[in-house]
């Protein structure tokens, strides 16, 4: 029994030394922290060159990201100590005999209430300290979120020394010049992409085409970086010196926005390039998570269309107007209901509209075209 209470004892001082070594480890973290913040200062935004604004955004973001790892690792070691903590529990479960003055049926009992009350114990504060380290982690990157959003908030008029201009073929079936604007180099690891077909009347598109050989059309972007990947076009023109006309890339119905994503002006949405980006295979369960965890160039919030916005784009699938899109296929996952509204269910054929998927049923339609808000 001494022997027994020894390491009792001993377990026991090892576990407040474990916690206290977390709380010094804990304290030394947000020093770090404040120092980090300290240095990032207050920026003079506005001063900023493009490619000094997406290297300032990487640079905070790699110090979340540096601060995320090192609380997960407080995190970690905070679950060790606590399975530590509770471990005697589970041990004297395990030790227990039945005495002879107890039916099994009793001793079950007292050995199923040893068990529920060391594992009630470690779930608890599991989530205890999974709270308290998640509160701490947002309160020390709060000040960096809010420099990444400030950075991100500037925009940027790119002028024509810094792009290109290159246009193909007329379209006289649609009367629609195919454009493309791109930056000549990178800002800092990021490509700038603009790719529309303008309307343009036919004579006119004669002088736009003599205009461009002889070198007097100009293009201009303007946007901003959204992620350290991504530089969002807000507007894109061509404008002619010679008849000071500016010609809108979003006249467009869709724009080719860059890392393979196209605007749609008319609904002002985003839509993958590629219309089976998602692959066959999964449960349409699976599809719709896999497309709500994709993240496209720093972008996240995809999700699958609604069955108005997918039947918007027939147009596009029967081919009866210019589009950028790649491999459309003849259904796809939607988010709407259907069968008198019982439950979610989704439509998956812009042919026609009463083929659902039941999620009671083990069925594969399950193409997905990402889609997301501006």
């Amino acid at each position: 029994m001494r022997l027994k209470e020894a390491e009792r004892i001993r377990k026991e001082e090892e576990s407040h030394a474990s916690e206290k070594q977390l709380k010094l480890k804990l304290a030394l973290l947000k020093k770090q922290i404040e120092e980090k913040r300290n240095r990032i200062g207050d920026f003079i935004y506005s001063s900023l060159s493009p490619s000094a604004t997406v290297k300032e955004m990487q640079e905070v973001n790699a110090k979340i990201l540096s601060i995320k790892k090192k609380y997960r690792q407080v995190l970690a070691k905070s679950i060790e100590v606590i399975s530590v903590q509770v471990n005697d529990i589970f041990e004297k479960a395990n030790k227990e005999v039945k005495n002879e003055f107890e039916s099994n049926a009793e001793y079950e009992a007292r050995i199923k209430l040893l068990r529920n009350e060391a594992s009630k114990k470690q779930s608890n504060g599991f989530i205890d300290a999974k709270k308290k380290i998640e509160h701490e982690y947002n309160t020390e990157v709060e000040p960096f979120i809010n420099a990444l959003k400030k950075l991100s908030a500037q925009e940027f008029q790119i002028t024509s020394q810094d792009l290109k201009l290159e246009i193909g073929k007329y379209n006289g079936e649609y009367d629609v010049y195919p454009v493309s604007i791109r930056s000549l180099k990178s800002f800092n690891g990021v490509l700038l992409a603009c790719n529309a077909n303008i309307p343009i009347p036919r004579q006119e598109a004669k002088v736009f085409k003599q205009h461009y050989k002889n070198n007097i059309l100009r293009p201009q972007i303007k946007g901003n970086f959204q992620s350290i990947e991504f530089f969002r076009i807000a507007e894109a023109y061509i404008i002619d010196d010679a008849t000071s006309k500016e010609y809108d890339l979003f006249s467009s119905k869709f724009v080719e926005v860059g890392n393979e994503i196209v605007y749609d002006s008319d609904t002002n949405l985003l839509w993958l390039k590629n219309a089976n980006y998602i692959k066959e295979g999964m449960y349409p369960y699976n599809t719709i998570k896999a497309v709500q965890n994709l993240t496209i160039a720093g972008l996240s919030g995809w999700r699958i269309p609604t069955n108005s916005e997918i039947f918007r784009m027939k147009t596009v699938y029967l081919n009866q107007e210019p589009h950028p899109f790649l491999n459309i296929g003849d259904y796809y996952l939607t988010s709407d209901t259907c069968y008198e509204g019982k439950g979610v269910y989704y439509l998956r054929s812009w042919k026609s509209q009463d083929c659902c998927y039941n999620p009671e049923n083990d069925c594969h339609f399950n193409k997905a075209w990402p889609v997301r808000g501006r």
